[in-house]
């Protein structure tokens, strides 16, 4: 091979021939945090994520609340563009796309912007998005309702957030 010879790119690789597409996607699958399936986030106290109210309308708060299983205001996937969607296939967002401290994170329509990009650190269980911030129950409450902001990551409690699969009820398959 000359030095002037250049392999060919991953991506380039993949949109050339279709099994290296379908391996590509099942690898990028395989190394998101859910695995393709929809889990808990929970966090502070034992409680999860959850979609106020269940609505799954554009805006609405993101909040934390007892876990409960199955419920589908609790399920979230770690999607492909570094979304986080859950109810009615909806994404975390940062509220407006402001990257300062304290912005709310609501349920909003995906797009993949980069108010709705985030990534899950496992060394230290944050969730890091806009402006490298992170995940964050507001004051490091555990009181049930309390918003989930974006703030200056510390890796405190009110910051740590782990996918957890929910029990299946007998006879029934866990997604």
């Amino acid at each position: 091979m000359s030095k002037n010879t250049q392999l060919p790119s991953l991506s380039a690789l993949a949109a050339s021939n279709s099994w290296m597409r379908a391996l590509f996607i099942t690898l990028l699958v395989m190394m998101c945090p859910t695995n393709g399936r929809s889990q808990q986030l929970r966090g502070l106290a034992g409680k999860c994520l959850d979609v106020s109210g269940g609505n799954p309308n554009d805006g609405t708060p993101i909040i934390l609340w007892p876990c409960r299983e199955n419920a589908p205001n609790q399920q979230w996937n770690y999607a492909l563009k570094s979304t986080i969607r859950g109810l009615a296939g909806k994404c975390l967002d940062v509220a407006g796309g402001n990257p300062n401290d304290g912005t709310p994170i609501i349920l909003w329509s995906c797009h993949g912007g980069p108010n709705q990009q985030w990534y899950h650190l496992f060394d230290d269980h944050t969730i890091r998005g806009l402006g490298g911030k992170c995940l964050d129950v507001t004051g490091g409450s555990p009181n049930d309702g309390t918003r989930i902001i974006l703030w200056p990551c510390h890796g405190g409690p009110n910051q740590q957030w782990r996918y957890v699969t929910p029990p299946a009820r007998p006879g029934r398959p866990i997604d």
